[in-house]
């Protein structure tokens, strides 16, 4: 009843204190407030789920506070379905201004997840889409999102598209790779799909892997009327393709305008 906790500390009160508690709780808070600043300077590394840790933030930029989608009851053991903990997570993320750190594992993925305007950092870990959806649907969906995503391989164990991109602005995803397995077919495994500006890609890997009739691969483009794409890049990728659709494809349609779209360094096999 004497003590409030700071910090995971607790603080014995006076009894005059105890008497004048609502005087003091402008003081705590101020207190509180100045209590997180000194953690979130000093911390480095903080613990995601049971026994795993955040790489060294030299890899990463400067960033010291993490949220992984363990915190939020994912197993990643590639059984139990792990869509709601991912989700629940980036929305944490994109509400408290956190970064979602993912750990290496297999999260299996039966819904669609909105990507919003968060930093995403995979440690190699593996989102695997595993429901039949349409060939045309996209699960990972970013609609008027500015987002970073590193590290990640995203797994279309199913006909589906992986990823899809509308109205984003400022994207960034590096060392990522997508892949659609034999046995498998998809429209636009990843799918820029209209309204893009400033969007990064560099050093993915793509594998549209199914050998089949349907295997649209990536897709850069601007569908509606008066929609405009510009300023994409592709650096540094490689595309791995062995089906009769494009490997990478830019185009407009129905009245949009795709200007800009650039590809260096890139490999096509």
């Amino acid at each position: 009843v004497g003590a409030v906790k700071i910090a995971d500390k607790y603080e014995i009160l006076t009894e005059e204190e105890i008497h004048n508690i609502d005087d003091k709780v402008p003081e705590l808070e101020e207190r509180v407030i100045v209590i997180e600043d000194e953690l979130e300077q000093s911390v480095k590394f903080e613990v995601v789920g049971e026994g795993v840790t955040v790489p060294p933030l030299e890899n990463y930029g400067n960033i010291t506070f993490y949220k992984s989608p363990q915190m939020f009851g994912a197993k990643g053991d590639g059984i139990a379905d792990d869509t709601k903990a991912i989700q629940d997570c980036m929305n944490y993320c994109y509400d408290n201004k956190k970064t979602m750190f993912v750990p290496k594992a297999t999260y299996i993925i039966r819904d669609i997840i909105n990507i919003p305007s968060i930093k995403i950092i995979g440690d190699d870990a593996i989102l695997k889409i595993n429901e039949q959806k349409t060939t045309r649907e996209h699960t990972f969906v970013a609609n008027n999102s500015t987002f970073e995503m590193y590290g990640l391989t995203i797994l279309s164990n199913c006909n589906c598209s992986s990823l899809g991109l509308f109205n984003c602005e400022n994207v960034t995803i590096k060392k990522c790779k997508f892949e659609v397995p034999l046995g498998f077919q998809c429209n636009g495994y990843v799918d820029l799909y209209t309204g893009n500006k400033n969007i990064l890609v560099e050093n993915c890997i793509f594998n549209c892997l199914t050998n089949s009739s349907i295997g649209g691969g990536v897709w850069v483009r601007s569908v509606y009327n008066d929609s405009v794409s510009n300023n994409i890049t592709f650096n540094k990728c490689v595309f791995n393709h062995n089906t009769v659709d494009e490997a990478l494809c830019p185009y407009a349609g129905k009245g949009g305008t795709l200007t800009n779209v650039y590809i260096n360094n890139c490999e096509f096999n």
